[in-house]
C-alpha cells in the first residue's frame, strides 16, 4: 500500500477571529465508482469537523475555510480535489473530543499533544484500510508533524 501525506498552510488566529461558521455534515464515503483498477482512499484530519465553533461567526475571510457554494476546512477542500481527480473513497478522522474554537488554545493543546506523544481517541469509524492500494492523508500545518 501507498500512503501519501499531505498539510495545508492555513488557520492562523486572526482568520480564526472572523468565520461565521457552521459545522459539517459526516463526511466520510466509499463510494470508489469512479476508480475500480487502484482502490484509493483520502483520510483527513481538519478542525472543520472537529472544532465546535460558536454560532455566527464569519467564515468569509478564514484561510482556514473554503466557502465554494458550502463551506470547508482547507484541508478537506484539497482532499475533495484530490477525490476528484483518483475517485477515491473519502474519510473525515475525528477526535473523540472537540478542539478548542481558540486558535492559540488549539495550538498550545496540540503541541503538547506532541511533545508527550499523546494520540486523542478517534471516533469508530469502522474503516478497514487494508482494502486499499493507495492511501493519502491530509492534516493542517498547526499540528507541526505527521499525526
Amino acid at each position: 500500500m501507498e500512503v501519501q501525506s499531505a498539510h495545508t498552510d492555513s488557520e492562523t488566529k486572526e482568520d480564526e477571529e472572523n468565520s461565521t461558521i457552521s459545522q459539517p455534515a459526516q463526511k466520510n464515503s466509499t463510494d470508489n465508482s469512479q476508480n475500480t483498477q487502484n482502490k484509493v482512499l483520502i483520510a483527513y484530519f481538519s478542525r472543520w469537523g472537529n472544532t465546535q465553533y460558536p454560532e455566527g461567526m464569519d467564515a468569509s475571510t478564514s484561510a482556514s475555510l473554503v466557502m465554494d457554494g458550502d463551506t470547508y476546512g482547507t484541508t478537506e477542500y484539497v482532499a475533495r480535489m484530490i477525490r476528484e481527480i483518483t475517485g477515491g473513497d473519502i474519510h473525515l478522522i475525528q477526535t473523540q473530543e472537540m478542539y478548542p474554537a481558540d486558535f492559540d488554545e488549539l495550538r498550545d493543546q496540540n503541541h503538547d499533544e506532541m511533545d508527550r506523544g499523546y494520540l486523542p481517541p478517534l471516533v469508530e469509524s469502522g474503516l478497514d484500510v487494508s482494502g486499499y492500494d493507495t492511501v493519502f492523508i491530509g492534516y493542517p500545518v498547526w499540528a507541526t508533524d505527521v499525526p
